[in-house]
């Protein structure tokens, strides 16, 4: 499946309405904070009583201002803490005049949140109603803790859309490294397909002009039919892969004759290369996994190693105390960094050919039988090595 092109503008998009519902996130609860606070403090203010409206540690505080400037502020709750700034005794008295009776009006100046309403006429039928105080209930205390969580709440959606940003940028990379790795597996795949037939082709033609006989011809055919058979079946097994119909089969087998297993096979096509493949300490030991995917592994690595090459490929197992390495080493190049880092990912080829399928594909069965795959280059060439827990064979079960 292939990723279409506009997947990173979308995600794009999407990332920018994200970022920006988590950005909203403070401000709606500091405004949802707010309307709470101003249902408190109007039934707080309705209650006309002086003193805590209900006890807690955010309770507004109410009491009595009177709106002679003349006079002090006067029922001033008991035990009452608050500073009275004179910019507030003067907003207050000045609006005061202006707010119909039962009417809240409000004053906030950094860390001060009061809210007030004219004082309840004593007489319910006079109809001109001046009155003589007003009553403010201080909710300063709430107001800084609704003002301080939404400043926690701010941090972490900013936090939050940091890691979105670096999220967003980082699958708009992946994904655009997956549809160009996908284009340059096509163009690499049309060449492995195309070279087996144009192998066969020059072949038959050799033959037609009696220039090679008919068993090298033969011969020859039969390596390009094995090899285009190879790559379709990698394929075939990367999709099944993808699609989960791979299933693992435990069993025992001796680990020693799948070693041989793959030399033999690929002993022709070592040859043909002009490089030494041969097995290294094919001790007899029988494991307990799916013999099928450990051999895969196996005849992958050793296929990417017979590209990388100069003169020798070994093939080898060695037992230690806790894991069980089976390898696949050669005295080529040591891979570079980048080669190294890619080296397990899908349709990735480096200069020396392949469709980037089959080292995948080991990868995918290492994690499915649940070892580990692993590539080192740093003693000159490069050695593969499938780790297997030592669990996985005890004595009664290692071969005679």
């Amino acid at each position: 499946m292939t990723v279409p092109s506009n997947h990173p503008g979308l995600l794009n998009r999407a990332g920018m309405v994200l970022g920006v519902v988590v950005a909203l996130i403070p401000f709606l609860f500091v405004a949802a904070q707010w309307c709470m606070l101003q249902d408190l403090a109007h039934r707080a203010l309705s209650s006309g009583k002086i003193g805590f409206f209900h006890n807690g540690p955010v309770a507004p505080e109410v009491w009595l201002i009177s709106l002679d400037p003349s006079l002090q502020p006067s029922s001033k709750p008991e035990g009452y803490v608050g500073v009275l700034s004179a910019d507030l005794l003067e907003h207050v008295r000045s609006e005061a005049h202006r707010l119909e009776p039962g009417e809240m009006s409000s004053y906030v100046r950094g860390d001060e949140c009061f809210f007030f309403t004219p004082e309840k006429s004593a007489n319910p039928s006079e109809t001109d109603y001046k009155p003589a105080g007003v009553l403010v209930a201080d909710a300063s205390v709430a107001w800084a803790l609704a003002r301080f969580s939404g400043g926690v709440i701010a941090f972490l959606c900013f936090g939050v859309d940091v890691l979105l940003w670096m999220g967003v940028r980082y699958m708009k990379s992946q994904l655009q490294r997956a549809e160009l790795a996908k284009r340059d597996f096509f163009a690499n795949a049309s060449h492995e397909l195309k070279t087996p037939l144009m192998v066969i082709g020059a072949h038959i033609d050799a033959v037609r002009a009696q220039h090679e006989s008919f068993d090298d011809a033969a011969a020859g055919i039969d390596r390009e039919l094995a090899r285009s058979e190879r790559l379709v079946g990698d394929i075939l097994l990367l999709s099944k892969a993808d699609a989960g119909m791979v299933d693992v089969s435990i069993a025992s087998f001796d680990v020693r004759e799948t070693l041989f297993d793959v030399v033999r096979s690929l002993g022709p096509e070592a040859r043909s290369r002009g490089i030494e493949l041969s097995p290294v300490n094919p001790t007899p030991l029988v494991l307990g996994s799916d013999e099928d995917k450990v051999a895969t592994i196996l005849f992958n690595a050793a296929v990417n190693a017979l590209r990388h090459a100069a003169s020798v490929v070994r093939v080898g197992m060695t037992v230690q105390e806790e894991q069980i390495e089976l390898f696949v080493e050669n005295d080529g190049a040591a891979l570079g960094n980048q080669e190294r880092e890619h080296l397990f990912d899908r349709f990735y080829s480096c200069d020396a050919g392949g469709t980037g399928i089959g080292m995948a594909l080991a990868a995918d069965y290492a994690e499915r039988l649940g070892a580990k795959l692993t590539a080192d280059s740093s003693k000159g060439g490069t050695r593969v090595s499938l780790w297997l827990p030592r669990t996985w064979a005890s004595e009664h079960l290692r071969a005679p």
